[in-house]
């Protein structure tokens, strides 16, 4: 929150004049103080000055009036004259001197003088009628003169005036500087920023200057840069953002159209299936369609987990060593089938030597090849689409290459091609389906292998996908020339239920109908099962009966949990195999599930292959014991 600190409170701050104005006024203030802080010290200084002349003149008047005392005509005309000439010599109104018996009086003492100076001197005379003893006289002398007080107004008159003569250029001279110096670059910033503020961000500058305005001018652009960058990039996130929300309510629309096809055909082929009269052919076209939409909805559903889990950085990844030729077969399995619908060929190319096991994530490489070559038949035309393995030995990197000649990509289009909730464009959609997430999740996952995905594509010609991963150590002894017997021989053997078990099985489920459908399954496989709704249920009824051979227990239930009995029955010292059952696809409910006791986990919706499989690892062990 930004906080807004009040303005000083005085007369100063809210002037409103400009900096020149401001600066010019300060000065003049600052020349008016030093201005008449000098007149007083001058006029301080005059008026010592004047007092030390006066007493001075008065001294040389006494000199003075000593010759003339000391002259032979000693006639009042003849000293009257000399005493007259002596105030002319020294500029005074007038005087009047006290000599012996006689005043004389000189000068005009028809003004009004105020100012007078008594000074009672000894001088040296020849007269015996004026001296007094060792050849002295004594005279009386008042000088009559201009007052000082008025001597020293005239002097500050004269003062002020020689002062303003002289101020009032130099403050115009200096304000001219200061606003040659100072206010003209300010203002000149001041400019800068008003334009700016009306939107013209290309304004920079002159860097002209050495000083700090010159580095404020330096900073200024380097601000305007730095806001003109960030405005770019923000006018780009903006794009990106609008895009990707146009991108996503594309996405949306295409998901609801993704799901509501699939659960048209679900739930219309559902009710058509209770008819009792639907021909044996229909209804066998029926229950593909439904097994056919379903796993087709399930791949939704998986890809949006996916790219969720992708997106919270909680995609699980484990590495455990796998045969690279097995995967490749099953994927040949998926994919071939797709491909022959279609009227097109599909084959591997194995560039040899290849490395048999490698350290990887199965699930997640199969689940990338898959996605790539379903891809692939999907925009394929006619043609063929294949799949070249190499191994890059200088890079320890297993590579697959994904062909086909299909429709090919725009070169515009492939750098958005890995983008979530993005296609080639709308036509791609409606022409091909798809939730435009596979890419994505296939490109993300490529990383999280330790690899790469890229693409290479010409329109009507085909496209190339190059997948890379990191096998592990790979050692000589790994490699191999050819497919091996045991893989082929695995890859024809047919996954079908066999009814050859036996055993107790308890099934924990609340949901009526997978309870159905698993009951269904595991008593095909010839197991005994005992179901029940929820943990409270399987305790009470495992302290009643005893043991089963086989616990499958649902992770989410009513009234108690599957992780809370597995722990109430671990802790009571139940020993028999508990698999945990749950539609929670995350790392860290398996790793709950196990911590809570239990031996094995398996994903819903049931694989009814991995179930038989899970099933066997435990009854057949009973059965060796």
């Amino acid at each position: 929150m930004t906080e807004t600190r009040p303005a000083p409170d005085d007369w100063i701050y809210h002037w409103n004049a400009s900096i020149a104005v401001k600066i010019s006024a300060v000065v003049l203030w600052l020349l008016v103080i030093v201005s008449i802080i000098s007149i007083s010290v001058v006029l301080s200084n005059l008026k010592e000055d004047l007092i030390k002349l006066q007493n001075s003149e008065a001294d040389q008047l006494a000199y003075h009036v000593g010759i003339i005392a000391s002259q032979s005509d000693h006639s009042k005309e003849n000293l009257k004259k000399n005493f007259k000439k002596l105030i002319n010599d020294f500029s005074f109104d007038a005087f009047d001197v006290a000599l012996g018996n006689n005043v004389f009086k000189t000068g005009s003492f028809s003004k009004q003088i105020k100012q007078h100076v008594v000074r009672r001197i000894s001088f040296h005379t020849e007269a015996d009628k004026y001296r007094n003893t060792y050849g002295f006289g004594r005279a009386v002398i008042t000088i009559y003169s201009k007052p000082i007080n008025e001597l020293l107004k005239d002097k500050r008159k004269n003062l002020i005036i020689i002062i303003l003569l002289f101020l009032l250029p130099f403050s115009i001279s200096l304000t001219w500087i200061i606003n040659r110096i100072v206010t003209k670059p300010i203002k000149y910033l001041v400019e800068a920023t008003q334009t700016i503020s009306k939107g013209n961000m290309a304004t920079r500058l002159e860097l002209n200057r050495h000083d700090e305005f010159g580095q404020l001018a330096g900073f200024f652009n380097d601000m305007l840069d730095t806001i003109e960058n960030k405005q770019t990039e923000l006018q780009q996130a903006v794009n990106e953002a609008k895009l990707a929300s146009i991108a996503k309510s594309n996405f949306l629309a295409n998901m609801s159209h993704e799901i509501r096809t699939p659960l048209t055909a679900i739930t219309g082929f559902s009710k058509t299936l209770l008819d009792e009269n639907i021909p044996k052919e229909l209804r066998i076209k029926a229950i593909q369609s439904i097994t056919r939409n379903g796993t087709h909805l399930l791949t939704v559903i998986n890809d949006i987990l996916d790219v969720s889990k992708i997106e919270a950085n909680k995609l699980d990844i484990n590495i455990n060593q796998l045969s690279v030729f097995k995967l490749l077969m099953d994927v040949e399995l998926l994919v071939k089938e797709q491909a022959i619908n279609k009227g097109l060929n599909f084959n591997i190319d194995f560039n040899f030597p290849l490395p048999d096991m490698i350290c990887s994530d199965e699930i997640r490489l199969k689940q990338i090849l898959i996605n790539l070559c379903s891809n692939a038949v999907k925009f394929t035309l006619s043609g063929a689409v294949s799949i070249d393995v190499f191994y890059i030995k200088a890079d320890n990197k297993l590579l697959f290459k994904i062909k086909d000649t299909g429709i090919g990509i725009e070169e515009e289009q492939i750098k958005n091609i890995f983008k979530p909730f993005t296609q080639a464009d709308s036509s791609t959609t409606r022409d091909f389906g798809g939730t435009g997430l596979g890419l994505s999740i296939s490109y993300q996952l490529a990383t999280l292998l330790g690899g790469s995905l890229s693409v290479t594509s010409q329109v009507d010609r085909g496209s190339c996908f190059a997948l890379s991963i990191d096998p592990g150590e790979v050692s000589e002894s790994d490699f191999v020339n050819s497919i091996p017997v045991k893989e082929i021989d695995e890859n024809h053997k047919e996954n079908k239920i066999v009814n050859s078990l036996s055993g107790r099985i308890l099934l924990v489920e609340d949901t009526p109908d997978s309870q159905l459908l698993i009951s269904y399954y595991l008593e095909d496989m010839g197991a005994e099962v005992t179901a029940v709704n929820n943990g409270q249920e399987a305790i009470d009824i495992i302290n009643e009966n005893g043991a089963y051979d086989l616990i499958l227990m649902d992770m989410q239930m009513p009234v108690m949990g599957g992780v809370e009995a597995v722990k109430i029955l671990r802790a009571s010292g139940y020993t028999a195999p508990i698999a945990m059952l749950t539609a929670n696809a995350m790392k860290q409910f398996e790793n709950e599930s196990i911590d809570a006791g239990c031996d094995d986990y398996l994903m819903k919706p049931i694989d009814v292959i991995v179930l038989q499989r899970t099933v066997e690892k435990y009854l057949l062990k009973k059965l060796i014991k």
